[in-house]
C-alpha cells in the first residue's frame, strides 16, 4: 500500500520518470514471459513427437474419415507449430541488449535454440517417418535442445537464491554466475558463437523451405 501511494505521488510530481520506469518493467516482464513461453512450446512439441504412435492408434479408432482428418490436422498443427514458434521466440533472445536486461542462461538457452533450428532443418529436408536414421537424428537434436534449455532454465535462470543456505554453496554460486545479466563476458562470447550459427541455420531453413514451397507437378504432355 505504501509503495502504491509512493508511486502515485511520484506519478504526480515526476510523470515522465514513473512512465519510463513502468515501461521498462513491462518490457522486462514481457521478455521473461516470452522466454518461459518458448520453453513451454518446446516441451509441447517434444512430447507430441514422442506421442506419434499414440496418435496413429487413436486416429485408427475414428469411424468417420472427416473426424480423423480434423484430429490429424489439429495434432500436426500443434506438434510442429509449437517447435517453429519456440525457435522464433528463441531468436529474439540472441541479442546483447536483451541479454543485459534479463537473466538468460548462457550458453544453454542460445545453444538450445541453435540445436532446435538444426532439428527443424532436418525435419523439413526429409520425411522423418520414412527414414529411421533421419528420425533418430531429428530426435537427437530435439532432445539436445530441450535438455540444454531445460537445464539452463532450472539450474541457472531459476537457481537456488543466495538467501537460502544451500544457495551460498559454490555449485549454485557458479550457476547463478552464468546468467547473462550477471556475466557480460560469457554473454558476449555466447552471442559471437551462436549468432553466426543461427544465420547459417536460417539460411538452411530458407533454402529447404523454399524447395518445398516451389515444388511443381510435372507438366503432362498431350498424347
Amino acid at each position: 500500500m505504501r509503495s502504491f501511494a509512493l508511486a502515485a505521488a511520484l506519478g504526480c510530481l515526476l510523470p515522465g520518470v514513473v512512465h519510463a520506469a513502468t515501461y521498462k518493467d513491462l518490457e522486462l516482464w514481457t521478455l521473461i514471459t516470452l522466454a518461459d513461453l518458448s520453453l513451454v512450446l518446446l516441451v509441447i512439441g517434444f512430447v507430441l513427437h514422442l506421442a506419434q504412435a499414440y496418435y496413429d492408434r487413436t486416429l485408427a479408432d475414428f469411424r468417420l474419415r472427416l473426424s480423423g482428418e480434423n484430429w490429424g490436422l489439429v495434432f500436426l498443427a500443434v506438434r510442429d507449430g509449437s517447435l517453429f514458434l519456440a525457435f522464433a521466440l528463441g531468436l529474439l533472445f540472441i541479442n546483447p541488449d536483451i541479454m543485459a536486461d534479463i537473466k538468460l542462461a548462457v550458453p544453454f538457452m542460445p545453444l538450445g535454440t541453435v540445436l532446435l533450428g538444426w532439428a527443424l532443418v532436418v525435419k523439413l529436408a526429409a520425411d522423418i517417418r520414412e527414414n529411421g536414421r533421419v528420425a533418430a537424428l531429428f530426435l537427437a537434436l530435439l532432445s539436445g535442445a530441450l535438455l540444454l534449455q531445460f537445464f539452463g532454465y532450472t539450474f541457472v535462470m531459476e537457481a537456488a537464491p543466495d538467501e537460502w543456505p544451500v544457495g551460498q554453496t559454490g555449485f549454485w554460486v557458479a550457476l547463478r554466475g552464468m546468467r547473462s545479466n550477471a556475466n557480460p563476458d560469457l554473454a558476449m562470447v555466447t552471442f559471437y558463437v551462436c549468432f553466426p550459427l543461427l544465420l547459417v541455420t536460417l539460411a538452411a531453413l530458407f533454402v529447404v523451405g523454399s524447395r518445398r514451397l516451389v515444388r511443381t507437378e510435372p507438366v503432362r504432355r498431350k498424347p
